[in-house]
């Protein structure tokens, strides 16, 4: 870090200064400790750019208070002045926040374009959304597949627990005539009415149901010396755990059950309209309903774009990018990241018009999978060990040059490119990201900002 009184950066190793940088992000400025001065901050005259055409997955790594967010919101702001060279078109972006700062863009977006959802407060702009409501065109099998696998994983279930919660979701999207209906030519408009009978305070109920029965089956099953058998057991300790997990939503004044168990909620495809900026603020949101909420709208987006011919590169359609607030916070980070990055590679996210962006305090704890993923590569101070390693991996540093995350000032990152189609410029270049300057709106000011739209 820069102390009071020191006036230079030695300890600072050297980073590369390219000179021709050229696209139409401007993420900020390029710093040089070698040929610019510390009265000039070591700014250079360059400006660190990113073509829009290079636009990839991504990730801001730092500690906490480092300047990540910042820089995540600068990016945002620049995606949201481009359009598309190939289809001449905006981009859509999702942001999604566990705590207040992403309103902010609210004062730097074109208001006409900015939507605002509170994901925990039913008084403030609420998330109303029912994840069990299937988009339009995405097949049910696909839907109940991706339900099942992120509650799973958000809430650690081992494979009797999957299998239980799998077949109660299969169970009910039947009886609600989905299955038959995805045969008929206007299944696309029908399975997501008949679909939205589907909720999870419906899930629930059924899990009830099973719960006694499976009771009513062990007492029926006892051995001769008055003890459950083996299998009746585990039965009724898989329904139990399930039961308790999906306890808020038997509970009607919770906010999962007001805001996530109706049938009038939206569905995914309904969430983001048309090529606007959307915030999802999660601050008060219990952990891991929030991880399994931002795990279902990033694996659903990617559902939603694969049910297009062409993916959100269609004419009726706008190319996605998702901000992944922290991200290794979030289903203990490893499953998050396995979850919405291996969906990208799974899927190839990225030519269906999908793009993700995490935002991390610990690297280590990103996948290795996510980093891989990853082409534009935005890494703050950071001090543990284990979190500069994995860093270095990703941004191609030697071991050297681990020295200088942990003495990066607040603002500036080691900014890469992997995916430039500018071969000579993918190496890591040091950069102060020039910040949004605006203050975060209080509720009263954001919702005068969203009632004058």
């Amino acid at each position: 870090m820069i102390q009071k009184g020191l006036a230079t950066l030695d300890p600072l190793p050297k980073f590369n200064t390219p000179t021709t940088l050229e696209g139409e992000i401007n993420m900020g400025r390029i710093l040089s400790l070698e040929h610019y001065s510390p009265e000039d901050g070591y700014k250079t005259p360059y400006e660190y750019r990113i073509a829009e055409e290079d636009l990839t997955h991504g990730y801001f790594a730092g500690s906490a208070g480092t300047g990540k967010t910042v820089a995540a919101m600068r990016l945002v702001k620049e995606l949201s002045e481009i359009r598309r060279k190939k289809t001449g078109e905006r981009l859509r972006i999702v942001c999604m926040d566990t705590g207040k700062d992403w309103r902010k863009l609210s004062l730097v977006v074109e208001p006409e374009r900015f939507r605002f959802y509170h994901m925990a407060n039913p008084e403030f702009h609420p998330l109303k959304l029912n994840p069990c409501k299937i988009p339009k065109g995405v097949k049910a099998f696909d839907w109940v597949d991706t339900i099942v696998e992120c509650y799973s994983r958000s809430y650690g279930f081992l494979e009797r627990g999957e299998q239980m919660i799998a077949e109660t979701f299969y169970e009910l999207y039947d009886k609600a005539g989905v299955f038959e209906a995805q045969d008929k030519p206007d299944w696309k408009e029908t399975v997501p009415e008949l679909s939205k009978q589907v909720t999870f305070v419906a899930a629930r109920e059924a899990m009830k149901e099973k719960y006694e029965e499976a009771k009513a089956i062990a007492k029926a099953n006892l051995d001769e010396n008055g003890m459950r058998t083996k299998g009746s057991h585990d039965t009724v300790d898989a329904c139990s755990r399930l039961l308790e997990r999906l306890s808020p939503f038997g509970t009607p004044y919770s906010v999962e059950y007001t805001l996530y168990g109706s049938p009038d909620g939206l569905s995914i495809d309904e969430l983001f309209g048309d090529d606007d900026i959307t915030v999802l603020e999660g601050k008060g949101l219990e952990g891991t309903f929030r991880s399994f909420i931002f795990s279902i709208i990033t694996c659903g987006t990617h559902n939603c774009a694969k049910a297009q011919e062409d993916g959100f590169l269609a004419d009726n359609q706008y190319e996605t990018v998702l901000m992944i607030e922290d991200a290794d916070e979030l289903i203990h980070g490893f499953e998050f990241a396995r979850n919405c990055f291996e969906f990208a590679r799974k899927y190839n996210a990225q030519d269906y018009g999908v793009f993700i962006f995490a935002i991390t305090r610990s690297m280590y704890y990103l996948a290795k999978i996510a980093t891989s993923m990853c082409g534009l590569n935005f890494a703050g101070n950071t001090v543990r060990e284990k979190d500069v390693d994995a860093l270095c991996h990703s941004t191609g540093l030697d071991k050297g040059m681990r020295r200088a995350f942990p003495l990066l000032p607040i603002g500036w990152f080691v900014c890469q490119n992997s995916k430039t189609t500018q071969m000579a410029h993918d190496d890591p270049v040091l950069t102060r990201i020039e910040p949004l300057n605006v203050p975060t709106p209080t509720d009263k000011e954001l919702d005068e900002i969203l009632t004058r739209k």
